[in-house]
Parts: C-alpha cells; structure tokens; sequence
C-alpha cells in the first residue's frame, strides 16, 4: 500500500476526499541533500519553525508532528502523523506513520519507516502550513496548534480538563503583570477563574443544572461530570482579556482585574467572565452573558 496520493483541491472544501495516486513529490530536490537531521545553520532555522503539532488536517495528513530530540547523543528530527487513507465518503479512515524528518528554507521531506521518502514544498503562514508537490498544487493544509503556557497547562490538569483549548498569549500574561499595584499573580488568578467556571452557580455547572433539555447524551446525567464533560472539549475556550481589548458586559477594567473568559463551543452562546481584582483588595466572582 502506498501512502502518497494527489488530492483534488475539492478536497479542502470537504473530507470526502477524491483522490488519485501520486507518483512522487521530489520538490526538484537531490538526494544527497536531503538528510533527516538539518545541519547548516539555514536549516536548524527553517526546522526549528516548524517543530510542534499540526492539527486540523486537510487533504494528505489528518495531522502531524514535528520534533527535535536527542538520539544517541546526537540530534535527530522524528515525526508521527496521521495520513489520510483515500475513501469514497467521509469521514475517511486515518493511518499512523512514523520516522524521520528534514526541512530546508522551503521544504520539508518525510522519511517513513520502512517506506519511500516524502518531500514537499512547505510553506507555514502564521499557524497555517501548506503543503505542495512539485507542480504547486497544495496536498496539505494543516494548523499549527498553540503552544500551552504551563502554568495554564497545570491548572487544566489540575481540574480535570486537559483538553480545553486556550488563547491566552504568554506576551499579554507578562504585559498585565508587569502593571503597576499588580499584586494577584496570574497563576493564582487563572486558577480561581477555572475552579468557578465548574463549580460556582453562575458558572457552567450553574447553567447545565438549570437546562431542561440537558447535555448531550455522552456526558452523562449526573451533573458533576456532565460540568466536566462539557468543559473537557477542543471546542471550549479559555481567555485572558488583553489591557486593550473591549470591555466586558458589566463593564469591568482589564487594568483593574484579571478578567478570564470561557465559552463552550456550540452548545451554548453564553459567554463567562471570571473577575479577579489584581490588587487582590475585592472578592473575585463570575457571572455568564449571552
């Protein structure tokens, strides 16, 4: 089974992927050129930008990983990724693959274990990366997902939900602490802000115990893990309103408080605003708008 296949650009209007074989993407490139771990300082700079998790896949790959490790005592570049197997009808199946890697100024080459190797022209605009044969047309398009603060990254743990996504940007967290009279650090405030988004009546929990319908089957009735469910999801987001952004409803100062905004994808147009006085003189609170 070969794992190379030319997609239509249909393809990225829909997953129910028309596909032909592709005979090769060899992006004009020479063998010889083309090791799995970048050596000139040209590409460790090309590489190290693409290093990190693509998600959201379009067309060649459902998604892709890109890393730098140690093997051996020497620096290595591997992958794993999911690749999309040609199908009639979506949702088209996926297959993992592994192996080595190696990125140039323009493009990245693929070597799958025990299979021929891949190469493409790689284009990363902004967290978008695009994947092209050697004829131009795009086989792939992928998005760069987020680096997670750690200290966000611990307090989803810490509460169970791991898989929320956040928009916080590390730059606006240094730029609101650095404030003058900021007492409350953010880890602290990100931390009360989650624990009352589950828990607190005006939070999620508050809303899913007040709906008739309920939540969606999956999650159960019992309203403890339903909160959880609901908040452990891609499509639910967490963050921090930046010191120039709009106000929130009630009209709250982003200088004045730490204010953290969560909503949980489709399932409801409520927006949730945490408020934490960063001075920390007044009670911290929460309240949902639609």
């Amino acid at each position: 089974m070969r794992l190379s296949f030319r997609f239509l650009p249909v393809a990225f209007a829909s997953l129910s992927i028309v596909a032909v074989p592709l005979s090769g993407c060899s992006a004009g490139s020479e063998e010889s050129s083309l090791t799995p771990v970048a050596e000139g300082t040209d590409d460790i700079t090309a590489a190290s930008k693409l290093v990190g998790d693509y998600e959201d896949g379009r067309g060649r790959f459902a998604s892709l990983n890109l890393q730098q490790i140690g093997e051996a005592g020497k620096p290595a570049n591997v992958f794993t990724s999911e690749v999309i197997v040609q199908c009639v009808m979506a949702p088209c199946p996926t297959l993992t693959v592994k192996g080595k890697w190696f990125a140039s100024s323009d493009v990245l080459t693929l070597y799958p274990e025990g299979r021929e190797r891949e190469t493409y022209r790689a284009v990363l605009d902004g967290q978008t990366l695009t994947l092209s044969d050697d004829a131009g047309l795009a086989i792939a398009r992928l998005v760069k997902a987020r680096a997670v603060n750690p200290v966000i990254a611990e307090v989803l743990s810490k509460y169970g939900v791991p898989k929320m996504t956040s928009t916080i940007v590390a730059s606006e967290i240094d730029r609101q602490a650095a404030e003058e009279g900021v007492t409350k650090p953010f880890a602290e405030a990100f931390d009360e802000a989650v624990k009352m988004f589950l828990e607190d009546e005006m939070g999620l929990s508050g809303m899913i115990g007040g709906l008739e319908d309920g939540v969606p089957e999956e999650c159960g009735e019992d309203l403890t893990k339903a909160t959880l469910c609901m908040a452990n999801r891609a499509d639910t987001h967490v963050n921090l309103m930046p010191l120039d952004g709009t106000t929130p409803p009630e009209g709250e100062s982003a200088r004045a408080a730490w204010i953290i905004e969560f909503s949980v994808g489709s399932f409801t147009d409520h927006g949730y605003y945490a408020i934490i006085d960063k001075r920390g003189a007044q009670g911290s609170y929460m309240y949902s708008f639609n």
